[in-house]
């Protein structure tokens, strides 16, 4: 029987959620489901799934409340026509819309969501509706976010399920020529640091991720003026605060460079040797776990699911998070001076990192999918 899969999206910029809501999509259809694709207008992951099977429906997805009552209409009408076996979603604002149609139709779709942060979810009587009567079941993508849901009162009885956040292994697999490349276009960001050790921030400049304590670092250690140089490179969208504090903060250093949004992750990542990520609260970090499969070592604190995400392999370096930039700056000295252990932490990133395939994120979801539906007589709505 051929699976009817209705997938939400409500980000028009692209991060994490999207990037796996894309490999779940292409996955799900090269396993000869019929996939649709309910997301937000002009939003980079319709960009990035034209000419695929996957048939897209742009609604606005907007707390404005004619708006609202606008991709009510319209869902209502898309899940009349494809009559969907599981509606997916992955925020709250598309579950709304989908919980909303629920109470005023029929509709048979089993409603699942992946819940992909740690945000306190409110024990109010809206929420109470929305995960204990209107959705069916919710997905965790790491064991930090499963804890989460299951430490909350509101979402304590609901099913749930890990299923690990994946990548598309194949993309990050470069060639020593092609990270030899990478890395030389890196190094003409600092024209003049004479064989530095490359760090490099890659994710969005935002206050929760702190790239500030990054910068700090860096400056930090270039005021001692010993030893090996060590540059930072910043990939991320340039127009918001947290952006322009860095920048102030960088104050035109030549040893950090700032290279705005850059759609090719591994073009970057591969070039350099290290990866910082200075975010004390993050539900898994993708973007960890994609530098970790091109050979570049993390340097993460040990906060958040930063210490399950490594699981005691050497592919990653942890720091107290109590200073961050004291933190920072140690790990980063010690593998400047230390070739051989960077070497073998960055042999180490790569076995750890192929634990997370998309292809094994893609056959869990369908795996629960699958299940469900066999047990859907015996399960809420309550």
């Amino acid at each position: 029987m051929t699976l009817r899969i209705l997938l939400t999206n409500t980000h028009r910029s692209w991060n994490g959620e999207t990037a796996s809501i894309e490999l779940i999509a292409r996955g799900l259809e090269a396993r000869g489901c019929s996939v649709h694709l309910a997301s937000k207008r002009s939003s980079e992951l319709n960009k990035r799934l034209e000419g695929s099977r996957v048939q897209i429906v742009e609604l606005e997805l907007s707390r404005h409340p004619l708006k609202f009552c606008s991709d009510l209409h319209k869902m209502r009408g898309l899940i009349k026509r494809i009559d969907p076996d599981i509606v997916h979603c992955h925020s709250s604002r598309d579950s709304w819309v989908c919980a909303a149609n629920a109470r005023l139709s029929t509709q048979r779709a089993l409603r699942v969501r992946t819940k992909h942060n740690l945000k306190r979810i409110r024990s109010g009587r809206l929420n109470r509706f929305l995960y204990q009567h209107a959705l069916h079941a919710i997905i965790a993508p790491s064991p930090m976010v499963l804890d989460h849901l299951c430490d909350s009162p509101v979402t304590r009885s609901v099913p749930k399920k890990l299923v690990h956040y994946g990548i598309n292994l194949e993309r990050f697999k470069d060639s020593a020529s092609a990270r030899s490349q990478a890395r030389q276009e890196l190094l003409r960001e600092f024209p003049s640091a004479i064989d530095p050790l490359i760090a490099v921030y890659f994710s969005r400049l935002s206050s929760r991720k702190q790239p500030e304590r990054a910068v700090e670092a860096i400056l930090e250690i270039a005021a001692q003026g010993t030893g090996r140089p060590i540059v930072l490179a910043l990939a991320g969208n340039l127009d918001g605060p947290t952006a322009r504090r860095c920048i102030q903060l960088a104050a035109d250093h030549p040893h950090i460079s700032f290279l705005g949004f850059q759609n090719d992750a591994p073009r970057i990542l591969a070039g350099a040797d290290v990866f910082l990520l200075p975010s004390l609260n993050e539900a898994f970090g993708l973007a960890a776990i994609e530098a970790m499969a091109c050979g570049t070592v993390p340097i993460l604190p040990r906060s958040g699911s930063f210490p399950r995400m490594l699981d005691g392999s050497q592919g990653g370096v942890l720091y107290d998070s109590e200073d961050q930039v004291k933190g920072i700056s140690a790990a980063l000295e010690r593998l400047s001076r230390n070739a051989n252990e960077l070497t073998a932490r960055s042999d180490a990133a790569r076995e750890r990192a192929s634990q997370f395939d998309a292809e094994r994120m893609v056959d869990g979801t369908l795996s629960y999918y699958q299940e469900l539906l066999a047990g859907r007589a015996h399960e809420h709505p309550r």
